[in-house]
Order: structure tokens, then C-alpha cells, then sequence
């Protein structure tokens, strides 16, 4: 069966340029020129196994309609097309629910390889025992992002997810918030990169799963150093 791909781009002539290689990829492509369309293909049959979605569109944003999809718990892979190329703008997208981003104008080959990436690592197959991380009262599926906590279930985003799969993988070492831009929202060159949005999301992961916000057991701040992941306590 092809790979079931949804293109959220409102100018016309790329988005033919498109549709027409990722088809001739043997991909089924469906387009949408704005978010109203890409809200009704969406919730129209079988699910997308891939959204290449445009920022900027005639009645709102990619960001928006990412940020929707994540809270309703769709988990589809997203690549963000963009004409901002801000580290701002990469977080932006990356924080609503995107999972790579290609800026305008790129190169027809760079989105295939991208589109190529992404399908591919959403069909990883993963070993039972790595499925899942436990830590106090509260388990993460690592393949759907579904949790456990002590106050209940909950849906994770794509980039908390990936923040606690990066985490999970890591028990008990320090790791910097350079890397952490660089690992989970791919920022290749995070070194000189002040941003609070880091905090935000730990700040996130704590309401969710720490017993004491103020005083977590499992997601430490290592001052001067970066964060920690720590679920023996």
C-alpha cells in the first residue's frame, strides 16, 4: 500500500510541482490549499501517514492547525514548510507539534530525502521492553506517547514525547540544553541560543508527572549544567 500523504500549501504552482514528484515517489498525495480543507481531509477516512504543511496560509497558520491536530491527539509526522528561518520560528513550529521543518526555498530533492526520513522512522520497529518507561507512579508508551500518571491518563505532544524518549534514554546524566535543542528540536547549531522554551516544557513534563511540582523527584534542573532525568526516585 503507498504511503498516504496530506500537502497543506496555498501557492498553487509549487504545490502541483509537488504533488506531481511525490506522486511519481509512489506516494498517494492529497492537497489542501488552505486549513479548512486540511481540517476536512484530515477527519475524512483513513488517517495520513505523512502532513507536509505550509506556515503561512489564506485563512490561518500551520502552527495553528499542528497545535490542533497534536491536542487531539493525532500523532501523524509533520514537516513544516516555512519562508521564516528565525531560530524563534523553528521553535514556534517544532513546539506546535512539527516534527522537521525545510525553509523556502529549498530544493526539491532535500523535501523528498526529509519525506523519505520521516516515513521511514515512523515505521521503526521497536523491541517490547524499550516500549515503555516507568518512573514513581507513572508509565510512558514511547511508541504512541499515551501516559499514566498519578493524575491520570494523558496524550503527550510530539516534541514532549521526543523530549522524554531523549530523557528515557539517558537515566541519571546530565544533559545541556544545547543538546537538547540540537537532539529533540534538531537545531543543528544551538550553541549560541538563549530561548526559555526548554523551561517551558519541563516545566510541563513536571505538572504531568512529579508528585511535588516545586519539588521534583524526576525531571532535575542541573544548574549550570542542564537537566536530568532521574526515575529511581
Amino acid at each position: 500500500m503507498p504511503d498516504r500523504l496530506l500537502l497543506v500549501e496555498d501557492e498553487q504552482r509549487l504545490a502541483a510541482n509537488l504533488v506531481l514528484n511525490l506522486r511519481a515517489e509512489g506516494h498517494q498525495v492529497t492537497h489542501a490549499a488552505d486549513c479548512a480543507a486540511a481540517i476536512a481531509a484530515m477527519q475524512d477516512g483513513e488517517p495520513f501517514d505523512l502532513v507536509i504543511l505550509d506556515v503561512m496560509l489564506p485563512d490561518g497558520t500551520g502552527i495553528a492547525l499542528a497545535s490542533r491536530w497534536r491536542a487531539e491527539g493525532n500523532l501523524c509526522p509533520i514537516l513544516m514548510l516555512t519562508a521564516r528561518q528565525s531560530t524563534d520560528a523553528i521553535v514556534e513550529g517544532l513546539s506546535a507539534g512539527a516534527d522537521d521543518y525545510l525553509g523556502k526555498p529549498f530544493a526539491l530533492e532535500e523535501l523528498l530525502i526529509r519525506v523519505a526520513a520521516l516515513l521511514r522512522r515512523s515505521r521503526l520497529p521497536r523491541r517490547r521492553n524499550d516500549n515503555f518507561v516507568q518512573f514513581g507512579a507513572n508509565q510512558v508508551d514511547l511508541a504512541s506517547g499515551r501516559a499514566t500518571t498519578g493524575r491520570g491518563e494523558r496524550q503527550l505532544t510530539a516534541l514532549e514525547l521526543r523530549l522524554v524518549r531523549h530523557f528515557a534514554r539517558k537515566p541519571g546524566v546530565s544533559i545541556s540544553r544545547e543538546e537538547i535543542l540540537r537532539e529533540v528540536w534538531t537545531i543543528a547549531d544551538a550553541s549560541k541560543i538563549r530561548t526559555r522554551t526548554i523551561d517551558t516544557f519541563i516545566g510541563r513534563l513536571r505538572k504531568y508527572f512529579e508528585a511535588d511540582v516545586a519539588d521534583p523527584r524526576h525531571f532535575l534542573t542541573e544548574h549550570g549544567e542542564g537537566y536530568r532525568f532521574n526515575p529511581d526516585a
